[in-house]
């Protein structure tokens, strides 16, 4: 491999941690081209350069539109989560657990059964996931491993629900918790539920429903900054930034119609009873 080629993928590889960590496209295409600018010195034309991260900057842009990472209300995921959940409850189900733990979309459709932690005393008396289990010889994207992020909210009590009526069928500790979901069938799913409510217009994605927990724990104040950074897991304080500044997410939410904000105050309710029928135990 060429030592330009080693330049691009390293560069690729970079953009993949930027967009992981939180920082914004334009922190990744200003590293492009500085770099082109300050450091190559290659005798061919500019565009021509580096072709693997700049591929990398189109699919960041195209599936990750800056405005899906503001985030959205709780209660949009609710509503989305029950229109998926009236062809694919366990889809749903990963997506209630995805919001309230920060994760990556990738990391809750990986999720095995080896991955739940139980409730064990008094002191032990929550449900948590593992992310990266040491145990598989896992690691997280940003390579860090036993990422335990606890199911503790005070005001998404159900997640635990939800994870207790999932895990009721006993399976190996290697099987998957969500064992036919893929990431393109849960964009898809999101994509077609956001038309079918009336939300098509508005970029909601797998990935923008990491960014909505932060937020609304901001707004509620039942995380602090600190306490923030760590159930996401984001290396650096800058990454969270965003969150402590939610005006972008509350001038979007003011775009939503009233008459879609009734159904959404409705559907929490309505989408664990049907992941409840799904499972055979109560997610209420």
């Amino acid at each position: 491999m060429s030592s330009r080629d080693k330049v691009d993928k390293g560069l690729a590889e970079f953009f993949a941690d930027l967009l992981d960590e939180g920082c914004s496209y334009n922190d990744a295409s200003y590293a492009l081209f500085g770099y082109i600018l300050l450091r190559s010195d290659e005798e061919v034309p500019e565009r021509m350069l580096y072709p693997r991260a700049r591929q990398a900057l189109k699919g960041w842009n195209a599936r990750y539109p800056q405005s899906s990472r503001s985030g959205a209300d709780p209660l949009i995921w609710y509503l989305l989560a029950d229109k998926i959940a009236e062809n694919n409850p366990p889809m749903a189900a990963a997506l209630l657990l995805q919001l309230d733990t920060y994760a990556r979309p990738s990391e809750i459709i990986f999720l095995k059964y080896g991955d739940v932690v139980r409730p064990s005393s008094k002191h032990c008396r929550f449900w948590g996931l593992i992310f990266g289990n040491s145990e598989f010889l896992e690691t997280t994207k940003t390579g860090t491993q036993d990422d335990t992020v606890l199911l503790n909210s005070t005001d998404r009590s159900f997640a635990c629900n939800v994870l207790k009526a999932v895990v009721t069928k006993r399976a190996s500790a290697t099987q998957r918790l969500f064992p036919d979901l893929t990431l393109d069938q849960y964009e898809k799913a999101m994509q077609k539920a956001k038309c079918e409510v009336g939300l098509g217009k508005f970029d909601f994605t797998p990935h923008s429903v990491r960014h909505s927990g932060p937020s609304a724990d901001f707004l509620s104040k039942t995380r602090n900054a600190a306490e923030i950074q760590a159930r996401g897991r984001w290396r650096a304080a800058k990454s969270i930034q965003r969150y402590l500044k939610p005006g972008q997410m509350m001038a979007k939410m003011n775009k939503i119609p009233a008459a879609i904000w009734e159904k959404a105050k409705a559907a929490l309710p309505l989408v664990l009873r049907k992941i409840s029928r799904y499972y055979g135990a109560s997610a209420r």
